[in-house]
């Protein structure tokens, strides 16, 4: 179906409104960012923001979404790459997976972070578990890397939590101490050398 001059206006204000907001609550963090920031930043009206979304927390769930489709799409890919290769031949390639994971959190921290500490100021219950929903998802996509190896499905989520929430704690710690961005690459190296004598045991 042909998408009209007025819808394609409409997605496009949309997705400026997301983009904008994920820059914001960046920055500043989602409780100090105001809808009046995000507004003034877009150059748009109030009115129109509650055109497309209800309040400030249906737009953080708005741009969860943005994000996490964008990530998983981009994971699924890369597994089903790597899946044709051997299992030896694939462990190499779980590298740039990593790589590509630990940008995403850099990218955009603030969402990995009220997922693990839940430092979410005013935001509800029922988004907590939309958060966490979200991650279960993203540990089922990346569960598969490790398809044909030797772990039972309890022990594929407990290595990529780990492995997740190892490179989330590095990636503070690089934006704490304002390293530049060459650091993920470290992190992604450092990770992979973390793990992977693990992995490599288990091998069948």
């Amino acid at each position: 179906m042909k998408i009209s001059k007025k819808e394609l206006k409409a997605k496009k204000i949309r997705e400026n409104i997301i983009n904008i907001a994920k820059i914001l609550f960046k920055e500043q963090g989602y409780r100090n960012t105001t809808i009046d920031n995000i507004v003034d930043k877009a150059l748009l009206s109030k009115a129109t923001f509650y055109q497309y979304f209800t309040n400030k927390e249906a737009l953080f769930i708005e741009t969860l979404k943005h994000s996490k489709k964008k990530l998983i799409h981009k994971i699924e890919s890369e597994i089903k790459k790597i899946l044709k290769l051997d299992i030896k031949d694939r462990i190499r390639k779980i590298k740039k997976i990593i790589y590509n994971i630990f940008s995403y959190i850099e990218k955009e921290p603030y969402i990995i972070h009220f997922i693990f500490y839940g430092n979410v100021g005013t935001i509800e219950t029922d988004t907590i578990s939309i958060l966490k929903e979200s991650l279960l998802e993203l540990i089922s996509v990346l569960k598969n890397i490790f398809e044909g190896f030797n772990m039972s499905e309890k022990e594929k989520e407990h290595l990529v939590i780990s492995m997740v929430g190892s490179g989330y704690l590095h990636i503070l710690n690089v934006t704490l101490n304002n390293q530049n961005k060459d650091s993920i690459k470290y992190i992604s190296r450092m990770i992979y050398k973390e793990f992977i004598p693990y992995i490599l045991r288990k091998i069948k």
